[in-house]
Formats: C-alpha cells, sequence, structure tokens
C-alpha cells in the first residue's frame, strides 16, 4: 500500500469519524458500560458495590461434617519431699518424666467437649485404672479398679464435662510386685493405664447423635521414675448436604472486562473532544483528495503552458464531470500540480475543472469564473445531468430521446426548463465561424445541444444562447424569432473563435453567473453514446 493509498484512508476515516461521530460515541459508551457490567458479574459486585448472583456460581454434593466431639487430659504432679531441686509442694505439670520419690502421685482431668450449630446431649464418663503385664508378644494378666465417674444432662456445645482422677505410681509398683510374687514370674513389663470412657445421646445441629469414646493415659514406671503418655480422643458426625461455590473471577473476563471498558472510554472522549474542537472536519482540498483518488487511473500529473491550446474553453463544474468526458472522448485527463486545475484536450474544445482550493487557471480562466469546486457544506459536490436526457444505446438525435422539454421545439422555453443543459458565461465580440445558423426557439437550440451532447452558453452580456456545433455555431436571440440579432453572423472568417470566460476576454472583464446555471455542464457527455 502506497503512502497516498495510506493518506486518503486516513481522510476517509477522519471524515466518517466526524460524520459518524454521535454514533461511534454512543457505541463507546456501550462498550464501557458493557466492560464494567463484565468486570462487576465476574467479582459478583453489582453497580452500587452490592453482591449479586452470577453464573460462575456452582452447587455440588458435599459431606458435611455438623458434629463434633474430643476428649483430653490435663495432668500433673506435686512434690511431697522436698529437695534442693524441687520445693515441696510444688506443681509440676503435663511433664513426660516424673521423679517417684518426690512426687509419687500423679493427678488429672478429663475434658470432654463437643461443637455443633446447637444441641443438647446427656453425657456419662468413668474412669477406671488398669494394671496389666504386658510385652510385644501377649498380655499376661491385667487388674482394673474404677477412679471416678461423671454424669451430665443437658450439655450444650463448648460446655465441657469433666471427671478428675488421681493415681499413686508408688502404690502400682507395690501391687504389680505382689501379683508377680503370687504368680512367682515376671514375663514382661508392668503397664499401667488410665481408661476414660465417655458415652452420649441427645441431638446435634437438630440431627440426632449418640456415640462413645475412650480415652487413655499411660503411666510408664521404671521403679525411680515414671513416664506419661497423655492421649486424646475424637469423634465426628457427618452429612451430606447440597453447598453452593463460589468461583474465583475469571483472570479472562476481568482482562477482557477492563479492556472493553477502557477502549469504549477512550473513544468516547476521543470522539466527544475531536468534534468539539474540530479536528475532524475535513480541509476543501483534504475532500478534493478523497474524489481525486477515485479518478486516479484516468489522471495524468503534468504542467499545461499557459499556450497549450487555440480552442475554446469549455468550463466543467465536476472532476467526476471531466473524467466522464475523458473516457466518452478516449481521452486522458491532465491534472496541471502547479495551478492545481485540470484539463482535457479534444479536437475542438478544451475542457478545465478548477478545485476551489486551487490557484487561478492558467489557461485564461480563473477559479472565480468556472463552475468547479462549488462547495455544499463544506463538501465539493459533483452536480450530474440526467443521463436519460441524451440518446440510448448510441442514438445522437430524434425527439424521441430529448427531454420531453426539448420535443416539438416550440415556444422560448427559459433556462430552469433547461438548466441541465444551459451553463452562463461571458462571450467574445466575434464568435462568428465559417458557417453560422440562426434557431426560432431555445428549445430548439437545447435540442440540437442534446444531438451533440453540449451545453448552450448564454452570453451574460448580451442574453444571446450560442451553441458550438462541429461544423457550425447555433444561436438564438430571445424576442427575435429570425435570431437576426444573433451574436453569430457570416463572414469571410472568424476573427477569435475562442470561447472565453470573464478573465480571458481581452478587455479583461471580470464576471459571469458560475452559479446553479453552470453546474448542468459538469457530464460533456452525458446521454451520447458510450463506447467505452
Amino acid at each position: 500500500m502506497t503512502d497516498d493509498t495510506q493518506s486518503v484512508l486516513r481522510l476517509r476515516l477522519r471524515d466518517a469519524w466526524g460524520e459518524y461521530a454521535v454514533v461511534i460515541c454512543v457505541v463507546g459508551l456501550v462498550a464501557l458500560a458493557a466492560g464494567g457490567w463484565a468486570v462487576g458479574s465476574a467479582l459478583a459486585v453489582g453497580p452500587f458495590g452490592d453482591e449479586i448472583p452470577t453464573a460462575t456460581d456452582e452447587t455440588e454434593e458435599r459431606t458435611v461434617q455438623f458434629f463434633n466431639a474430643t476428649g483430653r487430659f490435663e495432668y500433673g504432679a506435686t512434690v511431697q519431699q522436698g529437695s534442693r531441686a524441687f520445693t515441696r509442694g510444688e506443681r509440676l505439670p503435663e511433664r513426660t518424666l516424673y521423679f517417684t520419690s518426690i512426687a509419687p502421685v500423679l493427678d488429672g482431668t478429663h475434658r470432654y467437649v463437643y461443637s455443633a450449630d446447637g444441641g443438647s446431649l446427656r453425657v456419662n464418663t468413668n474412669a477406671r485404672l488398669v494394671i496389666r503385664e504386658v510385652d510385644d508378644e501377649a498380655r499376661y494378666w491385667s487388674v482394673t479398679e474404677p477412679l471416678e465417674s461423671t454424669t451430665a444432662s443437658d450439655v450444650g456445645p463448648g460446655q465441657p464435662v469433666e471427671t478428675s482422677f488421681s493415681v499413686n505410681v508408688s502404690e502400682i509398683d507395690r501391687r504389680a510386685s505382689e501379683i508377680r510374687d503370687e504368680l512367682g514370674a515376671a514375663p514382661g513389663s508392668i503397664e499401667s493405664v488410665v481408661v476414660v470412657e465417655t458415652t452420649f445421646e441427645g441431638t446435634a445441629d437438630g440431627q440426632p447423635v449418640s456415640g462413645s469414646m475412650t480415652t487413655e493415659l499411660a503411666v510408664e514406671s521404671s521403679g525411680d521414675t515414671y513416664r506419661v503418655d497423655a492421649g486424646g480422643s475424637t469423634t465426628a458426625e457427618e452429612r451430606t448436604e447440597v453447598v453452593s461455590t463460589d468461583q474465583e473471577p475469571s483472570l479472562l473476563e476481568l482482562a477482557g472486562g477492563g479492556a472493553l471498558a477502557g477502549v469504549g472510554f477512550l473513544v468516547a472522549v476521543v470522539t466527544l473532544v475531536g468534534r468539539y474542537r474540530g479536528s475532524f472536519a475535513l480541509s476543501l482540498a483534504e475532500r478534493h483528495a478523497i474524489v481525486r483518488a477515485e479518478f486516479e487511473e484516468f489522471i495524468t500529473t503534468a504542467r499545461v503552458p499557459t499556450d497549450a491550446t487555440d480552442r475554446p474553453v469549455v468550463p466543467i463544474s465536476s472532476l467526476e464531470g471531466l473524467v466522464d468526458l475523458a473516457i466518452d472522448t478516449d481521452g486522458r485527463v491532465i491534472h496541471d500540480e502547479v495551478s492545481g486545475q485540470y484539463v482535457l484536450f479534444d479536437d475542438t474544445f478544451t475542457y478545465i475543472f478548477i478545485p476551489r482550493y486551487a490557484a487561478a487557471n492558467t489557461i485564461g480562466v480563473t477559479e472565480n469564473d468556472l463552475p468547479g469546486g462549488s462547495t455544499t457544506r463544506g463538501k465539493e459536490t459533483e452536480p450530474r445531468r440526467d443521463r436519460d436526457a441524451g440518446g440510448s444505446d448510441g442514438g445522437t438525435g430524434g425527439d424521441a430521446d430529448r427531454p420531453e422539454s426539448v420535443r416539438g421545439r416550440g415556444g422560448d422555453g427559459d433556462d430552469e426548463t433547461f438548466g441541465g443543459w444551459i451553463m452562463t458565461e461571458p462571450l467574445a465580440e466575434d464568435i462568428g465561424g465559417e458557417r453560422t445558423e440562426s434557431v426560432d426557439s431555445l428549445p430548439e437550440l437545447v435540442g440540437l445541444a442534446v444531438d451533440v451532447d453540449r451545453p448552450v452558453i448564454r452570453d451574460a452580456n448580451s442574453e444571446t444562447y450560442v451553441l458550438f456545433g462541429d461544423d457550425a455555431t447555433y444561436s438564438f436571440v430571445p424576442g427575435d424569432g429570425s435570431g437576426e440579432n444573433a451574436k453569430s453572423s457570416t463572414g469571410d472568417g472568424p476573427t477569435d473563435t475562442e470561447v472565453r470566460s470573464a478573465a480571458g476576454n481581452a478587455d479583461g472583464d471580470t464576471g459571469g453567473d458560475t452559479g446553479a446555471d453552470a453546474a448542468g455542464s459538469d457530464d460533456g457527455n452525458d446521454g451520447s453514446t458510450d463506447e467505452e
């Protein structure tokens, strides 16, 4: 893609942006709202910060624990025989090793507690001491001694049920020795265990619950010392229920929604600011560049000398009309890049279009004198003559091929009736030729113009209507049916056959109407046989 093509594309984009600024601004605001909604939906946050349900929330069946109960020990020993290391009466809480000589009695508390969303239980706790001789292979003997028991009713969640106990390790060693003496053997090691059994029943979180749990605290004596290993126990109740899970916001939703909102905001702001500052408005030269790009293949850029031709000059009101003439006559439009004018030469006339922005024409026509480059609301207009006015399929004559107002050629008519075929220009004093003819009415003259597909020129100075044909010059003078007062006259030859515009006559007079009457001449060959 060439730089010129890119430039034209940018101009078209700018022009379209300005023309549809309101629509683009609305689209930008809609994108901003849509992006904001997407981000809010991903975060499950409404426009006012309120939480909203999202399509990403899911439900699933899940096993939920609604009841949990635990049992644990709290224990310690008190120094009964003082020493330099320990003071009598000193409390030694939850150690793993105690000295039997100074603290032979181990006391503790079993604590039962449960958690649930409401509940009421009846709890029974029984503590006992078990003395046994065991090894890795078997348990050889065992004796049980009850300690304490507790019963509690209407126990709520978090409310503990406590059972206290106390064991004398020295006494346990003595009893174990007596049993060994009675058995006459010591096959294993002595093990003492405080066993607490807890039973419960009732309701928790609206569900019926019941069960039991056992908690043990082991005491291993070696004579001079004993070790304590306090265990714990847990029991729980579960149920299956349908739960809702909140999904994490998608990164794609957050990024896409944020990007859409950002782009929408940027487009809306740029459009509003650009429209306010007039940044989208195109100059006449820029608009002409867009029109020029459509006909680039029919245009050659070159320098046109001021004396390039002595043919009559025919002003054309649009570049499109000039290109149409070039196509019909198999010619080539030349663009003078210095003066800005567009020129088309044929055997009879020189056709010129000058954009409004361009410099004065250098072939005897000034910018103000030409119908080309007229503007409407800032855009270069391209008026076209009704192509149905001409012959069809190559026909160049006959009433059937002419406008209805021309058929019959009766009456004087007026410029408005034939506005598409008449243009107003000041003509030179001598416009005669080897052959001149007068016609009796304006419709008849316009009919001839339709036949040859050329405009009728109304002299701005004398109100005479003139048509330059290939072989003759035709004229009509309003109010004179014979045409005797026409500027064209017979003679030996023309003194000046060039049709001049305001800036082109010898006296330097300026004038002429470049308005609506001239707009009809933009297409020099409309209605003629199209041989392209």
